[in-house]
């Protein structure tokens, strides 16, 4: 329930004032949508990192090995980062979930959720407006605005 005491806060851009409403639920949840878009999978961030053998290739290996250990561990270690990965890839996002904490640091982040918080105010507004925006606008006033509309900590309330 929006509190009618306290004023929505504002901030002037592109010859316009901006009205910033308090962040919600829906907000939080339409942003890690789309931080899970925008991040990269982890499964791909790894893949470049793995030692691709076929069945042939790793008997081979092993067979030819002075150290059969290091190709244990190096298996080993391979598991252990996909493991990692597909925790991380079908692990839930939420607003705390570290991608989505360090999305909203970028531009492209605090472009996306200047768009999410603004669009309810001002249904005219577009992704790209948002961007055009955040460029425009004075850091300070920005922030100020955005700060008090997300609240405390980036909304972690």
């Amino acid at each position: 329930m929006t509190d009618l005491t306290t004023p929505t806060p504002t901030f002037n851009a592109l010859s316009r004032t901006w009205r910033v409403p308090p962040l919600d639920i829906e907000m939080m949840d339409q942003f890690c949508a789309w931080a899970r878009r925008a991040a990269p999978n982890p499964l791909d961030v790894i893949e470049p990192q793995l030692v691709k053998l076929s069945a042939e290739e790793y008997a081979e290996t092993k067979a030819a090995s002075p150290d059969p250990g290091k190709l244990h561990y190096l298996r080993t270690q391979q598991d252990r980062l996909v493991g990692e990965a597909m925790d991380r890839a079908t692990a839930p996002v939420t607003w705390h979930s570290p991608e989505v904490v360090a999305l909203r640091q970028t531009p492209q982040g605090g472009a996306q959720l200047l768009y999410l918080l603004l669009k309810r105010t001002h249904p005219e507004m577009t992704p790209q407006l948002a961007m055009d925006i955040l460029a425009a606008a004075s850091v300070d006033e920005l922030t100020r605005a955005v700060g008090a509309a997300v609240g405390p900590a980036g909304g972690e309330s």
